[in-house]
């Protein structure tokens, strides 16, 4: 079956990858210190980035606010699809599916670049607003993408934000905030 541009595995709703294991990327000295990423079409990927410094930026609603924008223009733009999403005071998790040609690095580039472009315009702020790299793991099981959702979507209450997961505006388990997950799920 395909969803999109995805091609999806009928009998579990997740991509087909035959032969794709979750193997490391190969060995590349000139890129020691980076983190490679694996880029496996149609998988959903739990992603996590920081901002530099763990500065507390989306302690300020405004912020948050246009990183959410952000993340909704590029699902609009057909760059992925978005199954769950939580905007934390100084870190970002989500979890994205890349539509093809894109891959979860150029997903997580225009993310990155295009929210730091706004708030650093709208703060009148200078300089670097995320660490340079991010965490990303591939979702190859209904399971994962379910643990990662429930993750994302318990973090606010986690950090004591909240008393109730669909309280926190910033995130998928808001009302307000739609996401892809019935896709995979």
């Amino acid at each position: 079956m395909v969803l999109g541009d995805i091609d999806v595995d009928d009998s579990g709703g997740l991509p087909a990858a035959a032969g794709v294991r979750g193997s490391a990327a190969p060995r590349r000295p000139h890129l020691e210190g980076r983190l490679h990423h694996l880029d496996v079409p149609g998988y959903p990927y739990f992603v996590t980035t920081n901002v530099a410094g763990r500065a507390r930026i989306f302690d300020l609603p405004a912020n948050a606010e246009l990183l959410r924008s952000v993340i909704y223009w590029c699902r609009e733009q057909g760059r992925f699809l978005l199954l769950a999403f939580v905007i934390m005071p100084d870190h970002l998790h989500i979890v994205l599916a890349p539509k093809r040609p894109y891959t979860v690095s150029r997903c997580m580039h225009a993310i990155k670049g295009y929210s730091s472009y706004k708030i650093n315009r709208a703060t009148a702020r200078r300089g670097q607003l995320w660490q340079e790299n991010f965490f990303d793991y591939a979702l190859d099981s209904e399971e994962k993408v379910r643990t990662r959702v429930n993750y994302i979507h318990e973090n606010p209450v986690r950090a004591g934000l909240v008393s109730e997961i669909s309280a926190y505006p910033f995130s998928t388990a808001h009302p307000g905030n739609p996401s892809d997950v019935t896709l995979f799920l």
